[in-house]
């Protein structure tokens, strides 16, 4: 419980505007704060960026070209594909 608090709140650190995104869109930040804590979150500069501009396409395209997608798996079914495709559906 205490690290998904941790993540949460490093979430909100990096996008203060967490509260504005839909559900699913606000877990895939929790989601990536809790693997990657608030320092390797802030690292997506681009994914953010497009975060802020609303371009969840892009978004998602910025949460697959990364480091981070290929350690966790970017094939169907895995975990940087799940939350891509969580991010671009909302």
């Amino acid at each position: 419980a205490d690290d998904a608090e941790d993540a949460e709140r490093d979430a909100l650190a990096v996008y203060p505007a967490l509260e504005s995104l839909t559900p699913a869109r606000q877990l895939v930040l929790f989601d990536m704060a809790f693997n990657m804590g608030q320092g390797g979150l802030r690292e997506f500069r681009l994914m953010l960026g497009a975060l802020r501009r609303g371009d969840y396409e892009e978004t998602a395209r910025q949460m697959l070209d990364s480091k981070w997608a290929g350690q966790v798996g970017m094939k169907e079914g895995q975990r940087a594909h799940t939350l891509a495709k969580m991010m671009r559906d909302g």
